[in-house]
């Protein structure tokens, strides 16, 4: 799993992101580092494949994407969880015909925007797509320029700490299904203050694991 961790004071652009990678799974506090050119903070960690709780005062955001069906319509969603696993919010919807790349970032759009607006100030946001950390890492060029891409760095910029990391697809289930639990392709978010039915066994059976 590969993190970048962006607590930003001052507005820059998507190529100047470019902070140091290679840290993965729980943080290691004792072992932060701080850069003080960027205020961007790196963990060196544990790797794992399975998903853990975020430390105390920490909220984790899983996200995911799903296109498929006759008109390759894509849907997405995400999960927000505290530091003991439960439940804080989950959210679904469509967002029409796009690649598989920009449903991505849409579901890491969404899931930051409904984080902020909660009023939470310390997020770990986990993607099992390594080319959508790529980009907010500043490490691909890929959509340079796209306003979704500008939105979600604008988001980034504000004042609170996000951990972007890379994830396998076992440590991001809940959101994989989450994506695909939908009976329709809305633009309108479904939104769950208690998992969905499909979700409650896999959502309890991480909490009690993690």
């Amino acid at each position: 799993m590969e993190c970048v961790t962006l607590q930003l004071t001052r507005r820059i652009g998507v190529k100047d992101l470019r902070f140091l990678f290679g840290c993965s799974g729980k943080i290691d506090a004792t072992k932060s580092l701080m850069n003080p050119i960027f205020n961007v903070w790196t963990f060196a960690s544990i790797a794992g494949t399975s998903w853990e709780c975020p430390p105390y005062g920490w909220v984790k955001i899983n996200t995911d994407g799903a296109v498929g069906g006759r008109l390759n319509l894509a849907t997405i969603g995400g999960v927000l969880r505290n530091n003991v696993g439960a439940w804080s919010f989950g959210f679904s919807r469509g967002v029409g015909c796009c690649s598989v790349l920009m449903v991505e970032l849409w579901t890491v759009h969404d899931a930051l925007l409904y984080a902020w607006n909660f009023g939470f100030n310390c997020i770990i946001l986990e993607s099992d797509s390594k080319e959508v950390i790529e980009i907010l890492n500043g490490s691909s060029v890929a959509l340079d320029g796209s306003s979704l891409v500008s939105a979600i760095v604008e988001l980034l910029l504000r004042n609170w700490i996000v951990r972007c990391c890379h994830v396998f697809r076992e440590s991001n289930m809940v959101a994989d299904k989450l994506a695909s639990v939908r009976c329709s392709y809305s633009l309108v978010a479904t939104e769950w203050s208690t998992p969905p039915p499909p979700l409650v066994d896999l959502v309890h059976k991480e909490m009690s694991n993690s």
